[in-house]
């Protein structure tokens, strides 16, 4: 081989390291931001019962702790929200952005018109209190060297549970 062959197999060979090396990088980076990011809680908003208690929705926060420098947005957030082990509903959130260094609401809503739920709901309501849990995942996007979005994304999932406290069926509660 002569010079220019090899001149022009090293470039190729330079290029596709810094490639896969870009590649690699924004994997890791998507991997240990989701790795930082805490779940911190899950507090219910509030509970709307329609005047024929033949739907209901249900919104609730799930918190969660950014701690590092940068925004983070999450693609893709799919959860599904559960009362007393009943399951209300599932919902998708096509993009959410954490804040730098803080705790960040993600709110989730679901409508359901299932009597079951709907008794579910009501029965939690009047006893004052309820077993609220959240199963989310969420992607996060990979960049080649912070530049460039690929399609691939590294997924993580969260599943939350606490003892929350209603107020009443139509107003906001308080977690408790």
């Amino acid at each position: 081989m002569d010079r220019k062959h090899v001149a022009i197999m090293a470039a190729i060979t330079a290029t596709l390291i810094i490639v896969l090396a870009g590649f690699a990088l924004g994997f890791q980076t998507a991997s240990s931001t989701a790795k930082s990011l805490r779940v911190k809680g899950v507090e219910l908003r509030a509970i709307n019962v329609g005047q024929s208690a033949r739907n209901a929705s249900l919104t609730a926060d799930l918190l969660l702790d950014n701690p590092l420098p940068v925004r983070v947005t999450l693609d893709g957030v799919k959860y599904s929200i559960y009362v007393d082990n009943v399951p209300v509903g599932d919902g998708i959130l096509r993009e959410a952005t954490l804040n730098p260094t803080s705790r960040n609401r993600i709110t989730l809503t679901v409508i359901t018109n299932d009597e079951v739920v709907v008794s579910a709901l009501v029965r939690a309501a009047s006893k004052g209190y309820m077993v609220l849990r959240v199963k989310a995942s969420y992607e996060l996007p990979v960049s080649w060297f912070g530049l460039i979005n690929i399609p691939d994304r590294v997924g993580f999932s969260v599943n939350y549970s606490r003892s929350v406290h209603v107020a009443t069926a139509t107003q906001p509660a308080s977690t408790g």
